[in-house]
């Protein structure tokens, strides 16, 4: 039988819900958590403080299709992007063209659509402000009152403070720093994706044009954020623009911005009453590529919660199935591309970049083609160049 939640003091004056499962964040990850808590007949809720399902919009909506077609969701989701079959690569003058099956999702749609079977448990409007565990229960406390459940799944986004509180990590996340948008009056017949690493910036830049239709796309700027940079991410992101034809004469209709953790995942993913993931547990792929991670992540943390709420065993030990799933399913790719960024980001700072871009074998998270031995040579020359920068 399920253990009972105890009542405690919280800073809060009363309690806005006491469930099972509580998720926190209404995002790709939280969603597929919580469809996984709906379809086994969980008591859940889920915190989040947007005041809309999608909105704001907070990154390139772009995922690779096979990607996407692996969630087996149970909803088709083309009817929610534009697939496109080809892409571009670029560093200064050097042009790669590759042909791999991507997908730039209208992710506002996307998530109402993912968000339906689970409307009734969602409180949007619902800022968590801090989150405490006990042996008997995780209090959130919300600046509507406090959330009292049996295991709660963080799935908030970035959050460099929150992961060390809890003891799930040691130390910050490294971030790019991204903004752009969406853009009308773009020129791309051919629905190319277009990836550009940015020269002429003493860190890893890269510049994105995913296209919607022939006229609209989703564009942006990215850096790996260092201190005492200097840029002025703005006027940087207005250079590029006006460097590519297909965006000449296109004006930007939704200004976009944010942080993007680029470290890996953090120390630990479970305690005895918490998961975590998405972004918030730094499951980021190599370039800021993160959908597909935090919805895989998400499905499993909703399982996993599922199983130790039934079983009434809530405990690290069984949370930690979680942990272990998630890593089975794509800590590889996530370690390669990791390995792959820094590499490609010291050769950017160390003047050698061209080189190195010139062998690069696909564009949009090389992570997801490495494996086997060349994901083992990529950490074997991260830790040479590590070794010979200090």
């Amino acid at each position: 039988m399920p253990e009972p939640i105890h009542a405690q003091r919280s800073s809060s004056s009363t309690t806005l819900a006491r469930v099972d499962a509580a998720v926190v964040g209404g995002g790709p990850a939280g969603l597929m958590a919580a469809r996984a808590l709906k379809a086994r007949g969980v008591d859940f809720v889920v915190l989040d403080k947007k005041a809309a399902i999608g909105w704001p919009l907070a990154c390139g909506e772009g995922i690779l299709l096979h990607e996407i077609e692996s969630l087996d969701l149970d909803f088709d989701p083309r009817a929610y992007g534009t697939l496109s079959h080809r892409q571009v690569f670029l560093y200064g003058r050097i042009r790669k063209r590759f042909s791999i099956d991507t997908f730039e999702l209208d992710r506002p749609r996307f998530e109402q659509r993912l968000a339906e079977p689970v409307l009734k448990e969602i409180l949007l409007g619902t800022r968590v402000n801090d989150v405490r565990e006990t042996r008997e229960a995780v209090f959130l406390e919300t600046d509507r009152g406090t959330v009292v459940a049996r295991v709660a799944i963080l799935a908030k986004g970035p959050d460099n403070r929150l992961p060390i509180q809890l003891g799930l990590a040691s130390k910050k996340q490294e971030m790019v720093v991204a903004y752009g948008g969406r853009y009308e009056g773009c020129r791309i017949p051919d629905l190319t994706w277009t990836i550009d690493l940015v020269e002429g910036l003493d860190t890893l830049s890269y510049f994105w044009i995913f296209p919607s239709s022939e006229t609209r796309a989703n564009v942006g700027l990215g850096y790996l954020n260092r201190p005492n940079l200097g840029i002025n991410l703005r006027e940087e992101f207005a250079k590029v623009v006006a460097r590519h034809a297909a965006l000449a004469g296109a004006r930007m209709t939704l200004e976009v911005g944010g942080s993007i953790p680029v470290s890996g995942a953090i120390d630990r993913t479970y305690s005895d009453r918490i998961l975590a993931c998405g972004d918030f547990a730094g499951q980021v792929g190599a370039l800021g590529d993160g959908i597909y991670y935090a919805m895989a992540a998400g499905k499993l943390a909703g399982e996993v919660a599922s199983d130790a709420i039934e079983t009434g065993r809530v405990q690290a030990s069984t949370l930690a199935a979680y942990e272990s799933r998630w890593k089975a399913a794509f800590s590889g790719p996530l370690e390669a591309g990791l390995s792959f960024r820094r590499i490609l980001d010291w050769a950017v700072r160390a003047g050698i970049a061209r080189p190195l871009v010139r062998f690069l074998p696909a564009p949009l998270g090389p992570a997801i083609l490495f494996g086997g031995h060349l994901r083992r040579t990529l950490g074997l020359i991260e830790r040479t160049l590590d070794r010979l920068a200090r």
